[in-house]
């Protein structure tokens, strides 16, 4: 659905813009804008469509991906930009609340929703 979506709202924003720059900027804009009202609409008014909210997000995401990987020449198989992102992952998730680190004289990583040992 993420790739329907993105292809729609590139033909949309491609009937506007008048050169190439201004496509790509309209287009990460209006992506950045639907996903975050799709997050404030889920966090704060408790409004979700399932798998529309998540679509906006995979859609932002994939235009990321897209522009690292033609502007930074960035790939996607660097090891150390994986345990980045891994280490960043864990972080969030410690913060949220979905993975908690153990604490002292505990043996095991669990998860705080559950309580069961990782």
């Amino acid at each position: 659905m993420a790739l329907i979506g993105l292809s729609i709202v590139s033909w949309a924003i491609k009937k506007i813009a008048k050169n190439d720059r201004q496509y790509e900027w309209m287009r990460g804009i209006a992506l950045l804008a639907m996903c975050m009202a799709a997050g404030i609409l889920s966090n704060k008014y408790g409004l979700t469509i399932r798998r529309f909210s998540n679509t906006f997000t995979a859609m932002l995401l994939i235009y990321v991906g897209k522009i690292m990987y033609q502007k930074m020449k960035l790939s996607f198989d660097n090891g150390y930009l994986a345990i980045v992102c891994g280490l960043v992952a864990f972080e969030v998730a410690c913060m949220l609340g979905g993975v908690s680190p153990p604490f002292r004289g505990q043996s095991s990583w669990y998860c705080s929703p559950c309580g069961s040992a990782l």
